[in-house]
């Protein structure tokens, strides 16, 4: 379920959505000072803006690969090598500039992992054609409770030489996507950790600004 709550100085307000059926439905809960079971509960008219927010998280929850966490493998070729078998359930790329990159040259140069980052940005927005500015947005009114059903797209990126990293856009904590560093791996699957003691490069946006503010409520799916 999704949920806003509005509080007044009687009544708490609060929308329940529920994504089997594609419904949202709003209440007014009255409770007495201190009292923890409510004394009244009442239906009330839905507000226009938060039914479209309800619809817009449907419309992301929905679109392949159905679901909150969407993820997905890109494998990068290699004209001059072979990639290794095991990667075959992977995506191939094959137009990307750079095909004998590795993950140690996306972590220690910055103009690589702009370029990375742009490249998954357009490859997510590509595969998974989502608004993610409005589903950002929607999530200014309806939250869910349960971190694990936060919209999320991961991609894992192999490349020619084996090694490997995964990107993560977490629509509700940022508009943007970043490299997880921790998943670094050689073709050994042995951690590989930057050289270079700088922060995180330039991050790039996949949305519109920010949402507005507003009372938020978690929600229960």
């Amino acid at each position: 379920m999704l949920a806003r709550t509005d509080h007044s100085a009687e009544w708490t307000e609060v929308y329940v959505g529920d994504l089997n059926t594609r419904t949202l439905r709003k209440y007014g809960v009255a409770r007495s000072w201190g009292q923890v079971e409510p004394y009244d509960v009442r239906r009330r008219r839905t507000d226009p803006v938060i039914a479209s927010a309800f619809m817009q998280l449907v419309r992301f929850h929905d679109t392949a690969p159905a679901g909150w966490k969407k993820a997905y493998a890109l494998r990068i070729v290699d004209p001059a090598g072979a990639a290794p078998d095991y990667l075959d359930r992977a995506l191939p790329v094959l137009d990307y500039p750079m095909p004998a990159v590795t993950v140690r040259d996306v972590l220690d140069d910055p103009q690589q992992r702009r370029f990375l980052e742009t490249y998954l940005q357009s490859d997510m927005l590509r595969r998974i054609p989502v608004d993610i500015g409005s589903t950002r947005r929607s999530l200014g009114f309806l939250q869910s409770s349960d971190q694990a059903r936060s919209p999320v797209i991961q991609v894992l990126v192999h490349f020619a030489d084996g090694s490997r990293i995964t990107s993560v856009l977490d629509v509700a904590s940022s508009p943007m996507v970043r490299l997880d560093e921790q998943s670094a791996r050689d073709v050994r699957d042995r951690l590989v950790s930057s050289a270079r003691a700088s922060g995180h490069a330039a991050d790039h946006w996949v949305g519109p600004a920010d949402p507005p503010s507003s009372s938020l409520t978690t929600i229960d799916f």
